[in-house]
């Protein structure tokens, strides 16, 4: 998904992608445990309303899943 909007091969993609969690990460969005691979909210979000996290929450269900994104890797797209 990321190759085709970028233009860019699937190892630049990835190395974007970890960039920008690295980033997030630095900066208290995320927590982002590299070894284990998974990425939880950060202490910046603590600090967020209910509203904002409402809004968060729709745009999680929005996302992928790593099964979504496994398929498509599967079936070339």
């Amino acid at each position: 998904m990321f190759v085709e909007i970028t233009n860019r091969d699937k190892a630049a993609s990835n190395r974007s992608v970890l960039a920008a969690i690295r980033r997030l990460a630095g900066a208290g969005w995320l927590l982002w445990d590299e070894v284990g691979q998974t990425v939880r909210l950060g202490p910046r979000v603590a600090a967020w309303g209910s509203a904002d996290l409402s809004a968060l929450r729709e745009l999680w269900r929005m996302l992928p899943s790593s099964a979504d994104i496994g398929q498509s890797c599967a079936e070339g797209l």
